[in-house]
């Protein structure tokens, strides 16, 4: 993927990065979906979700039919919850071996104006995850 430098194949072994994360599925709450794409929002050059692959990287998919749902659900959640609201956009791969699912890339590009917020908290990538932000890491974010 041209966001991160690497090809798929090579993301699956070296496994999750602070510009990428791998989600088996969209969580039941949205909102820990939410902390991460405004973290990566907050990060230089922004990051990708990839949904149906496990943390140990094992492709798995998305089934096509809840493709719409989850696309839906991310957006609603960032709009929601996020402030700014980030851009993103998504892409998905067809899977050779299971026809009836699909890779789901959500691509989040680097917030013009941070911090992004989420219910009035600065969340970062740190190693393969979103976290709060600590004093330090807010002066970082706004200087720059």
């Amino acid at each position: 993927l041209k966001q991160v430098g690497h090809t798929l194949n090579e993301m699956l072994v070296l496994g999750e990065r602070p510009e990428y994360d791998f989600k088996v599925q969209l969580p039941e709450r949205t909102d820990a979906i939410t902390k991460e794409v405004c973290a990566m929002a907050n990060s230089k050059g922004g990051g990708v979700l990839l949904f149906g692959i496990s943390d140990e990287g094992e492709v798995i998919g998305i089934h096509t039919d809840d493709l719409d749902t989850v696309k839906l659900r991310i957006t609603n959640s960032a709009r929601n919850l996020c402030e700014p609201i980030p851009s993103f956009g998504f892409h998905s791969f067809e899977l050779s071996d299971l026809s009836d699912r699909v890779i789901l890339v959500c691509v989040v590009n680097e917030q013009p104006r941070k911090p992004g917020l989420v219910r009035h908290r600065i969340y970062i990538r740190s190693g393969p995850s979103a976290q709060p932000a600590d004093a330090e890491e807010i002066r970082k974010l706004v200087l720059g």
